[in-house]
């Protein structure tokens, strides 16, 4: 087999596809061909045949924006036509500009930069989990990296807890060409990068990064390192063989029809998505012994585990006095015990978030059956490792942090529900009624944020019912954010455990005038009012909307004529979004650090000032 020949195949199929589509990043494929060729035929345990095969190795393309020379390869491995590839960025194609998990082959999606990092970290957790639960259960995550991954917080924060915990399964090439889109990396890092995986408890091997067979040997020895994930760093040079070589224009330059015809002079193949006869062999051949190492994991103790559905009935227990962080941690136990397929992260916020798994250990080095996983003060990571566990296959995965901080893992849980992923984010501490640890961890405008993003679940429950019917609904359609209360509330009379519809009555009348509005911790609030509002003899509905993406207004059967008022302790704009007519009551600043009244009284939202606000309104 000619291994530089098929590379140089593989390189020019990306450039051709690159050129058709009048844009992508022609520097990547000609510093990373190599590590490709070398990783995709000699090493990466795939099949075209099954591409779901449950123990192949995962391959993450972290630089996501080399997605034209990774689709040669799942081209060369069956997995793509001829047509997909000169199709490559157009509208619908199977062959979008960076790699996502609706391409066959494509393990996960990848674009922003580090991300891919923290989900192969996490594929490597979860080969851990289930190779100490299940028989003849082993493989390799592989992950290609630029320079440009490595400068991103996530991927440190990752490789970090990567060489903490030992993943020697996990592989990481890193594509070292010393360029970045704007300039030569030395303007921006100087950084010693082999001594900052050497500190972080990686294996660290140097190769060059064009030659097939040093490369392949790194792999090798990377694979007998018992203790430790490896790296291994390729020094290559952006835009090889053309005139932009060694230079940052390389990165999204596309080449032209000429400069395409110099490359195929210098490795002497015709163009025009033509391969020689010699390389359709090799292609031919290489398939063949993918397709022989293909063994189908027919375990049923294994798809008995990693089945997702689930129906668990709840009955509540009858707590009338409780924080909504607290009857979660209650209620997750339920659903822990009954499905062992449940695993909960947290960045070092387990006793404040609840959503430790009791009796599940803590997953170590050590204890690769643990259930619950300690990321330290790693927000960002914990999410796009999630992600990685998730993408696995086996997996329901819990990640907690506060509420506050979810901007932390805002690229992370938009991956999540870009890939549709089994990730539910618990996130506590809900409001600005939190108090005394002041603004910075007091949330505003989370909740609205979270909102935004499409095709995630977000949630907030009122009290113990609307707990139970959150976590139902949070497992049956994830990704999801449940929202949950740090301070305790009363039970809801009325409130219900069916939250499909977004939001239902908890009070009704046929003589009411208004309907007010609220989620969380703030339906008790309103409660209080519409008793107020009754002395004025003005009676009220009362709507809790635990889940405003579910919501439409056209389903209550509320009268045309009526006034709408919506509270929110946040910046409330869902509201406006979902009800459209409303008297939005909420707040627009950063909170206080004050007790919760005071901190209240101060933004206008207790009682009292709500009450005021809602009189002016109706002109009383």
């Amino acid at each position: 087999m000619n291994s530089q020949k098929m590379c140089n195949v593989a390189k020019l199929l990306a450039l051709q596809s690159i050129n058709k589509a009048g844009s992508g990043h022609s520097g990547i494929v000609m510093s990373c061909g190599e590590i490709m060729q070398a990783l995709f035929e000699r090493h990466l345990k795939i099949c075209s045949i099954n591409p779901d095969w449950a123990v192949r190795d995962r391959f993450v393309l972290s630089a996501g924006h080399g997605s034209a020379i990774y689709y040669s390869y799942l081209y060369m491995l069956g997995f793509l036509s001829l047509e997909d590839i000169k199709n490559f960025r157009q509208i619908n194609s199977n062959t979008p500009g960076h790699p996502e998990i609706t391409t066959l082959g494509v393990d996960c999606s990848t674009g922003p930069l580090g991300q891919g990092i923290a989900n192969a970290v996490g594929m490597a957790i979860a080969e851990t989990m289930i190779n100490a639960r299940m028989k003849d259960f082993s493989h390799y995550t592989y992950c290609l990296c630029g320079d440009g991954c490595l400068m991103e917080g996530v991927a440190l924060e990752a490789i970090s807890l990567a060489g903490n915990l030992c993943l020697n399964k996990l592989i990481l090439l890193y594509d070292m060409n010393s360029c970045t889109l704007d300039a030569e990396l030395k303007i921006t890092n100087t950084e010693d990068i082999k001594m900052k995986f050497l500190a972080c408890n990686f294996n660290v091997l140097e190769v060059d990064g064009h030659n097939i067979d040093e490369i392949d040997k790194a792999i090798i020895k990377a694979k007998k390192c018992k203790q430790k994930p490896s790296v291994i760093i390729c020094k290559t040079i952006i835009g090889k063989d053309t005139k932009y070589a060694n230079s940052n224009i390389s990165h999204g330059k596309v080449l032209s029809l000429e400069e395409l015809r110099s490359l195929e002079k210098l490795w002497g193949i015709k163009g025009n998505f033509s391969i020689p006869l010699d390389v359709k062999n090799d292609i031919k051949l290489m398939q063949k012994l993918k397709v022989a190492l293909y063994k189908d994991y027919n375990n049923a103790e294994y798809k008995k585990f990693a089945g997702k559905s689930f129906n668990l009935d709840i009955k509540p227990f009858g707590y009338d006095f409780k924080s909504t962080r607290e009857l979660g941690g209650i209620y997750l136990q339920e659903y822990a015990k009954f499905k062992e397929n449940i695993i909960s992260l947290s960045a070092d916020v387990f006793s404040s978030t609840k959503t430790k798994i009791l009796d599940g250990g803590i997953y170590s080095k050590d204890c690769r059956l643990g259930r619950n996983i300690y990321c330290g003060i790693r927000e960002h990571a914990m999410a796009g490792i999630a992600n990685g566990i998730a993408l696995h296959g086996e997996f329901k995965v819990v990640v907690s942090t506060f509420l506050a901080f979810v901007d932390y893992m805002r690229p992370a849980i938009r991956m999540s529900a870009l890939m549709n992923l089994d990730v539910i984010y618990v996130l506590t501490h809900d409001s600005v009624v939190v108090g005394q640890d002041g603004a910075t961890h007091q949330p505003v405008e989370q909740i609205d944020s979270l909102e935004l993003i499409p095709n995630l679940t977000t949630i907030r429950p009122c009290d113990e019912n609307e707990v139970i019917g959150g976590l139902k609904l949070a497992f049956e359609k994830t990704p999801s954010v449940l929202i949950m209360s740090r301070q305790n509330l009363k039970r809801v009379d009325n409130s219900s455990t069916n939250l499909d519809n977004g939001a239902y009555f908890v009070l009704k009348s046929n003589k009411a005038k208004i309907n007010i509005f609220a989620q969380g911790s703030e339906v008790g609030v309103a409660i209080q009012l519409a008793d107020r509002l009754k002395r004025h003899k003005i009676l009220t509905n009362i709507i809790s909307c635990p889940v405003l993406s579910l919501f439409n207004i056209k389903d209550l059967p509320c009268k045309s004529n009526m006034k709408n008022i919506a509270i929110s302790y946040g910046t409330g704009w869902a509201f406006l979004k979902k009800i459209g007519n409303v008297f939005l009551i909420s707040n627009s600043n950063f909170g206080k650090s004050g007790k919760e009244e005071d901190v209240l009284k101060f933004l206008g939202l207790d009682v009292d000032s709500i009450e005021d606000k809602i009189m002016k309104y109706l002109g009383k």
